[in-house]
């Protein structure tokens, strides 16, 4: 890693808090209405209409087997940039809380420890330590397998077509 700041985006799944790189953020939303759709998987809470443009939601907890919480008004849907296919998918990532943006330098980072996270280690580009509290930078190019990005971007072209056949 240089020795360049670092931007993240930080939230909470649970109690473990997270960063995500702010060049793949694009917005964070509250009070999103989602649409279910059928024969997706699990993690896929279904779409958002986002502007006109029809965009997945992920349950970050269900995608890593977490444990399920009621809704809380701290929730948020944070709506990134994945790689995929050579574009970029728009997808949003329900969270239970987003905290801030904050600057780290790349010599403040380490590797993930290999024992003891509560998601694959694949999962995540380094750790640091916020206030004597662990923060995971998770890199979201790796949580989702290509089988699973293709249903995501599925869903979406399913979504879309529907609404075409409804005007």
């Amino acid at each position: 890693m240089n020795d360049q700041k670092r931007q993240c985006l930080t939230f909470y799944l649970l109690d473990v808090m997270f960063a995500l790189p702010i060049e793949v953020v694009q917005e964070v939303l509250q009070d999103i209405r989602v649409t279910k759709i059928p024969r997706t998987p699990d993690f896929l809470d279904g779409v958002m209409n986002l502007r006109g443009r029809i965009v997945p939601v992920v349950d970050l907890k269900k995608k890593f087997g977490l444990e399920e919480t009621p809704p809380t008004p701290e929730n948020a849907v944070v709506v990134v940039f994945i790689p995929f296919e050579g574009k970029s998918l728009l997808a949003g990532i329900r969270v239970d809380g987003v905290d801030s943006v904050l600057g780290f330098e790349a010599s403040a980072l380490t590797p993930p420890p290999e024992i003891g996270t509560l998601i694959p280690l694949d999962f995540l580009d380094a750790m640091t330590l916020v206030e004597e509290k662990v923060l995971l930078f998770l890199n979201i190019e790796k949580v989702f397998t290509r089988s699973e990005l293709g249903d995501v971007h599925r869903a979406q072209k399913n979504r879309d077509a529907g609404d075409r056949d409804d005007a």
